[in-house]
């Protein structure tokens, strides 16, 4: 799931941890991110109800959609993209709250059948959110 961003928010990346960031004006949603635990079936033979423990936890598949505009920044993005590095993407909403999310990216496909061309990289979340 992904969210559509609100007005105003900056969206900026990175490939170098945070020594330099560029924004990403054309970036059309947030992926949904976070954690999501599993469970683990800890019951035993002599028990009448299932009992659980918590299990290891996962981060979410992610698509970054962005419109083409020809700033060198999607342009890195992509080439980013391309060679499957890791980013870190920056969000800062019109209230001041900001997020630090990391991305393993891994290709995109390209639809130019609109009015715009569009991009869909293909990502994974990396490690837990960071607020602030």
């Amino acid at each position: 799931m992904a969210y559509e961003l609100m007005a105003g928010t900056i969206t900026e990346f990175t490939e170098d941890g945070g020594t330099t960031w560029k924004e990403l004006p054309k970036l059309k949603e947030v992926p949904e991110f976070g954690v999501d635990g599993s469970f683990i079936d800890v019951t035993g033979l002599k028990d009448t109800v299932n009992e659980y423990t918590g299990g290891r936890m996962d981060t979410p598949d992610a698509s970054l959609r962005i419109i083409d505009t020809g700033v060198t920044a999607e342009q890195d993005l992509l080439a980013a993209a391309d060679l499957r590095k890791t980013i870190d993407i920056r969000y800062t909403l019109p209230s001041t709250t900001v997020f630090t999310v990391t991305y393993a990216l891994s290709g995109y496909k390209s639809d130019p059948s609109g009015d715009v061309l569009e991009h869909v990289i293909n990502a994974k979340q990396s490690g837990k959110p960071v607020k602030g």
